[in-house]
């Protein structure tokens, strides 16, 4: 079940300090900065800005859409960020 098609960060009972903050594949090739204001930016190889948009989080629910209209929903689990079949993981 996808989350509702995201506008803003929408937190449940979770804290922002959790998920705020870069997540990156295990290759690095991949990275996803969430943003406290409920943006975020892609980043594929060298392109550190590949897309953006809003993201919504809802208990262990996330919903990105980008800027282009495209959602696509993932969820935290474990301590990773799961979504579009990769694992990511959260860089301190």
């Amino acid at each position: 079940m996808l989350v509702p098609k995201p506008t803003h960060t929408v937190v449940d009972g979770g804290d922002p300090g959790t998920f705020v903050g870069l997540w990156k594949s295990a290759s690095g090739y991949f990275g996803r900065k969430l943003l406290p204001d409920g943006r975020f930016v892609e980043m594929r190889g060298e392109r550190r800005n590949a897309s953006e948009g809003n993201y919504r989080v809802e208990g262990a629910r996330i919903a990105f859409e980008n800027d282009a209209g495209g959602v696509i929903g993932g969820a935290f689990r474990d301590g990773a960020l799961i979504y579009k079949g990769m694992t990511f993981y959260k860089v301190n």
